[in-house]
């Protein structure tokens, strides 16, 4: 597909038609994600599916990780591809806050946006204690690195 008009005259994406320029800002995006970084959910293909399908829902718009395991590259603009429980890109997400505070110091913004069961924070408490004890790193006081995050782009599937 000619993504770019005949006129020899336009020469720069100011003077494209609106639609011209958004098939060439989506068809250059789409060809650069292979290049992202890349990362799953969770610690298993069950809750890596379960939460995938929670951030292309629209549900989940924020995730944790303890401070014990690194900044895991994240940093405020960046963006990374985001993989299914098989190891199958899904999504291009953006960082777009990166915070750190304690586990107990997690408020109930924040455990809304994580999205999971009912959103409440009593449910991400009892929930994250669990995960962090499965990596036996928890504890009541423990840092975390607290993201939230913009869909950008769905891998795959058009919907």
């Amino acid at each position: 597909m000619d993504l770019v008009e005949s006129d020899p005259q336009r020469t720069s994406a100011d003077q494209l038609s609106p639609l011209t320029a958004f098939k060439i800002r989506k068809h250059s995006f789409a060809m650069e994600w292979q290049h992202l970084e890349t990362f799953s959910f969770g610690d298993g293909p069950d809750l890596a599916n379960r939460l995938l399908e929670l951030v292309l829902s629209g549900t989940k718009r924020a995730t944790c990780w303890a401070e014990s395991q690194g900044l895991l590259s994240a940093e405020v603009g960046k963006l990374m591809v985001v993989l299914d429980g098989q190891g199958v890109p899904k999504a291009v997400l953006k960082t777009i806050e990166l915070t750190k505070r304690r586990f107990d110091e997690v408020d109930e913004a924040f455990a809304y946006d994580e999205g999971e069961g009912d959103r409440s924070l009593q449910y991400w408490r009892e929930a994250h204690a669990r995960y962090f004890s499965r990596l036996e790193r928890y504890t009541p006081d423990m840092m975390l690195w607290c993201e939230r995050f913009e869909l950008v782009e769905r891998i795959g599937r058009i919907r």
